[in-house]
């Protein structure tokens, strides 16, 4: 059961694999409620102050708890801070030294108005191969890059049919190997997709 921890201005949302912190008085501006000291509302419920169940709290409180977090984002919907807005970094996990920095992503948008890649959003991590590709989707540009993974330089690229939100594979058929990457999409306002695409190395 999902129980909310009240204080006066805010509610911890506690599962057993979520711990999300929200203002109520975000929340019921945001859902265009009255707003109701929590106290109160702890004491109309159960008589005490500290814990409701989630339904309880929707029930006194007449709104839906939402669970998650609010982007920082700008009146264009852009992330509202200096880019890059999504980096590729490679780190020798012995030292701990960065070796090399890269934006990951672009707004075709922006690109188009002469602006240099921002980098986006992303979700999925990358694969490397034994003879020194990184391969990797996850931008919200839909698109698959291979890197050098001792540089970092851009070596191909291409448009899958919708976004890789996921970590490629490799394989081996026959003594020819392979990478794979699921195209779902959805995240982000993105197109959604249903299909897996393998490239030859």
């Amino acid at each position: 059961m999902t129980c909310a921890v009240m204080s006066r201005r805010h509610v911890f949302l506690i599962t057993p694999k979520l711990y999300s912190l929200k203002s109520l008085d975000h929340g019921l501006k945001r859902f265009n409620r009255p707003i109701l000291p929590l106290d109160m509302a702890a004491s109309f419920c159960l008589g005490s102050p500290t814990t409701l169940t989630s339904k309880i709290c929707r029930k006194c409180l007449n709104m839906s708890i939402s669970f998650g977090y609010d982007k920082f984002l700008d009146n264009k919907g852009y992330p509202a801070i200096t880019p890059p807005w999504g980096t590729l970094t490679a780190i020798d996990m012995n030292t701990g030294k960065h070796l090399w920095n890269r934006v990951l992503g672009e707004f075709k948008e922006l690109s188009r108005k002469g602006i240099a890649p921002t980098g986006t959003e992303n979700y999925g991590g990358p694969t490397v191969t034994a003879g020194g590709l990184l391969f990797i989707a996850a931008t919200k540009d839909g698109m698959f890059r291979a890197f050098d993974k001792n540089t970092g330089k851009l070596l191909w690229e291409t448009e899958l049919p919708a976004a890789g939100y996921a970590t490629p594979s490799t394989y081996e058929v026959n003594g020819k190997q392979y990478v794979v990457v699921a195209c779902g999409g959805g995240k982000l306002g993105t197109k959604k997709g249903d299909s897996y695409v393998a490239f030859a190395l």
